[in-house]
């Protein structure tokens, strides 16, 4: 074979294999592009169908079968892989099922585990499972990510210090921790007039003002005042008569499923909802470790 014939063969085989390579890594590129952005709508991407599901739902699965969080494995940073899976949903009449026991429970088994307090209610976790979570409104959280603790109102002292509240930092969602009370001296100035009773809780918003959570506060008429269930942050959300209805924030727009777009920041809130996925991850393989 003569060497232009070799010649034409090399360069052939060295333009497929870099077209192959940069098609592997546009697609490649194009799926993280992708996982993002389903993570900016709390969804976790299903690579089959190349869409965006929420979990806890039926979203790719078969009847029987709702799409939940893979739980980690035991091989060294597996807690980091965000993995969703159709699993047979043992309990759908209502019932969550209870791992510790193997069975299914109702909501009015919430005393007997979770014992009698409406700090906490029985709640599916993103792995299908039941668990004793703090309760969602107003949002509760436990001091610094102890799993066995109290779980406190958010923007309360809680078990702080005297001019301190436990709230998660803005860039950080996997622990709730002692802050500087930024409404301290407010609190106490309103308390002394009469103006906030002695359960009413402020919390800061962007503008520097404090304002009552569960009131308009610097909010439009049909929005209110609260800490956002997702980024945990106090935000103007919808009024719903719905307790179970997700809250949608004031800088987003519904697409066709009715679900919350952001128009700013999504990547911010692609971050926060990939950080509560890794860290129930971590935890699970933590309690895969102790046992």
């Amino acid at each position: 074979m003569s060497d232009i014939v070799w010649t034409t063969i090399f360069f052939a085989s060295s333009f497929l294999l870099n077209f192959l390579s940069i098609t592997c890594d546009s697609k490649s590129i194009s799926a993280i592009d992708k996982e993002l952005e389903c993570f900016s709508q709390s969804k976790v991407y299903h690579r089959q169908t190349d869409k965006c599901f929420k979990l806890l739902t039926r979203g790719p699965c078969e009847p029987g079968f709702w799409y939940v969080l893979e739980k980690p494995k035991n091989k060294s940073g597996d807690e980091n892989r965000i993995t969703a899976i159709c699993k047979e949903e043992k309990c759908p009449e209502g019932g969550y099922y209870w791992v510790k026991t193997k069975s299914c429970v109702l909501p009015k088994d919430k005393i007997r585990l979770c014992g009698n307090t409406s700090d906490e209610e029985l709640l599916n976790n993103v792995f299908g499972e039941a668990e004793c979570a703090c309760a969602r409104d107003p949002p509760r959280a436990r001091f610094n990510g102890d799993e066995n603790g109290h779980c406190y109102q958010l923007y309360t002292q809680g078990p702080c210090q005297q001019g301190e509240v436990l709230a998660f930092p803005s860039d950080e969602l996997d622990r709730a921790i002692c802050l500087k009370d930024e409404c301290y001296a407010e609190t106490l100035r309103r308390r002394a007039q009469g103006k906030l009773s002695k359960y009413g809780v402020l919390a800061p918003w962007v503008n520097g003002s404090c304002y009552e959570l569960g009131t308009q506060g610097p909010c439009s008429e049909t929005l209110q005042f609260k800490v956002h269930k997702t980024s945990l942050q106090p935000h103007c959300v919808t009024l719903t008569n719905a307790i179970f209805d997700l809250e949608k924030p004031q800088n987003c727009y519904q697409d066709e499923n009715g679900d919350c777009q952001k128009r700013i920041n999504k990547f911010q809130s692609a971050d926060k909802y990939k950080e509560e996925l890794l860290a129930a991850l971590t935890s699970a393989k933590k309690k895969r470790s102790i046992k």
